[in-house]
């Protein structure tokens, strides 16, 4: 708060959203590291909507953020995809504009 000379108190309060911060790669080799993919703080929204595409535009992968948020192994329907470069969309559902980039397998 702040008080000015008078005695009055001001108040005043933000709201700070610190978004998600997903990765460029995976290595789905099952080596135990980058197997799959989940943005950082993802679970830290409940109505966010995390998609992923080919480079044709086809949905390869899609989730609910929150708890309920199931990692990406780079599969379509239980199938590997190629190595190659797709391309995410994550809707936060804050009223921002959506979080979108690439994301690239590597076997």
């Amino acid at each position: 708060y702040v008080k000015d000379s008078q005695g009055c108190l001001g108040y005043d309060s933000i709201y700070v959203v610190v978004g998600v911060k997903p990765y460029e790669a995976i290595t789905p080799n099952n080596d135990g590291f980058n197997d799959t993919w989940t943005p950082l703080d993802i679970t830290s929204y409940e109505k966010a909507l995390v998609q992923v595409f080919n480079r044709w535009g086809g949905l390869v992968f899609e989730s609910k953020g929150g708890e309920s948020y199931t990692a990406w192994d780079g599969t379509n329907d239980g199938e590997e995809l190629t190595v190659g470069t797709y391309y995410y969309i994550i809707d936060l559902n804050t009223g921002d504009e959506p979080q979108t980039g690439p994301i690239t397998i590597i076997r």
